[in-house]
């Protein structure tokens, strides 16, 4: 009888993630007692299934922010032809989507509180490697130390403002509000000696950053 509970709960979990358009796959990394994502959140739609908005131009990402509206875009910079160039590497959301009620995070897993990312900090930056032993080991250039050794594959995507900016230079993620004030993000750079930095910060309702998840 337990086996074929077991059983239904976990076909029940599968149907609403299906259901909901929020892939389960995501793979996560264990650091300091947590489990991270080791890719950037991507999904299109909350937990119940409503769709986020795609903000398809900064027109458009802007409009969504006056009008208090969810809404996730690429990285995109204007080339000199007037265009367009589009950099996939994960979605970048606004704080209403972030926050909204419906879910941001799939089943199972959270936007990481100020204090999860503070726990990332001093697991790897006081008790271990260091915080290169996030950074994906490719697109920093000439940064030092040990490249991605926890697996959490952390890139320099950027972060969007009403235009974006940043791309292979840093990249901004958002922490869930918590018990802080305002809006808290966690930037992610190298400085002037080229080792990898983190900083905490807090942001406006225009602006876009990536998320990583942490498991429930």
């Amino acid at each position: 009888m337990k086996g074929r509970l077991l059983v239904l709960v976990f076909f029940s979990v599968i149907s609403s993630l299906v259901a909901s358009g929020q892939k389960s796959d995501f793979s996560g990394v264990p650091i300091g007692g947590q489990i991270w994502m080791s890719s950037n959140l991507d999904v299109t739609k909350f937990r119940n299934g409503d769709k986020i908005h795609q903000a398809q131009s900064d027109e458009e990402w802007e409009e969504a922010g006056f009008d208090k509206k969810p809404a996730w875009c690429y990285y995109n910079s204007d080339n000199d032809t007037g265009g367009t160039d589009i950099v996939k590497r994960g979605i970048m959301y606004n704080s209403f989507a972030v926050n909204d009620k419906r879910g941001l995070a799939p089943v199972g897993w959270h936007i990481p509180t100020e204090g999860e990312w503070n726990n990332l900090q001093f697991e790897v930056e006081i008790q271990g490697p260091g915080i290169a032993s996030l950074f994906s080991n490719n697109l920093w250039a000439g940064a030092k130390g040990e490249f991605n050794s926890l697996g959490m594959n952390i890139s320099p995507d950027g972060w969007r403002d009403v235009g974006c900016g940043g791309l292979d230079r840093d990249v901004t993620f958002w922490a869930s509000k918590g018990d802080a004030e305002g809006t808290p993000t966690v930037s992610f750079y190298l400085n002037e000696e080229l080792l990898g930095k983190m900083d905490y910060g807090s942001t406006t309702w225009i602006m876009g950053h990536y998320v990583r998840c942490v498991k429930d």
